[in-house]
């Protein structure tokens, strides 16, 4: 039999080998480690996400639907059904706010609501690498999240006063915590 060549020798042992992302996890603590990192990065890229929101936000009232929103919120009415209670209540609080106009502040709202979704995102995807083997699956995540985070309409409606943004918040926080109960009810072996 031919003598392997000592690069392939090498490979074969596995000795000196860097683990790739994709490789599966060897110990159950790696999965723990993982799942640790996943809440700083997430809200690490939440924060980073609320900024750029922010930065690049409608400084005064923007068109369409939002207009509506920001008289609603500045004149302490009630909108058209379904009236949406929840975005105008948190929206009167980002009123107590001393930063720019009324507007502003009610644009603030998508921002701050865009960047929690994302967040819950990059937290989904997270648990979804990880139970699929992959390593550094909280790095991972964070492709995704930024894909839906920085795509056009998703910026543009983060950006302005828009009741889409609170909806995908609280439909993002649903489809985590819903993942969550489902591997709660899995038996482990």
């Amino acid at each position: 039999p031919r003598k392997p060549p000592p690069a392939a020798a090498l490979k074969a042992s596995g000795a000196g080998k860097r683990r790739q992302a994709w490789e599966p996890f060897e110990r159950a603590d790696d999965f723990e480690s993982e799942a640790s990192k996943a809440p700083l990065y997430a809200s690490a890229f939440g924060v980073v996400c609320v900024a750029v929101y922010a930065k690049t936000a409608y400084p005064t009232v923007p068109p369409g639907d939002a207009a509506e929103l920001c008289h609603t919120v500045c004149s302490g009415g009630n909108m058209h059904p379904p009236g949406y209670p929840l975005f105008l209540m948190i929206a009167g609080l980002f009123q107590l706010l001393p930063l720019g106009t009324s507007a502003y502040r009610t644009n603030l709202v998508s921002c701050l609501a865009g960047a929690v979704s994302v967040a819950f995102i990059a937290l989904f995807c997270q648990r979804w690498y990880a139970h699929r083997g992959y390593r550094e699956s909280a790095t991972l995540a964070l492709i995704p999240a930024g894909l839906v985070a920085f795509g056009p309409l998703f910026w543009l409606y983060h950006t302005q006063a828009e009741v889409f943004s609170l909806n995908n918040a609280v439909i993002a926080a649903s489809l985590y915590v819903a993942h969550l109960h489902a591997e709660s009810c899995v038996p482990q072996p």
